[in-house]
């Protein structure tokens, strides 16, 4: 099984891709910044918005297989 990961915004420049599956054992339980690490952690949690399954997140939160993990870049501005 696995979980998707999808990057928004300039953020998929800098993942190098779109879209990305993350295969995951049966059972097994990984957290997003485990996911998500290589590509754009180095930006801080600050500057990301996370969506599991189109609900609010975290980095450190839970996910199995067939979850969607859905990564954003903070707006802002005035």
């Amino acid at each position: 099984m696995s979980v998707k990961v999808v990057y928004y915004g300039y953020l998929s420049d800098l993942a190098g891709t779109r879209e990305n599956v993350v295969s995951v054992r049966d059972g097994a339980s990984v957290r997003v910044r485990e996911l998500i690490a290589e590509r754009v952690i180095k930006l801080g949690e600050s500057s990301l918005i996370i969506l599991v399954n189109d609900t609010p997140s975290t980095l450190e939160a839970l996910v199995k297989a067939g979850d969607t993990v859905k990564v954003l870049p903070h707006v802002g501005g005035g």
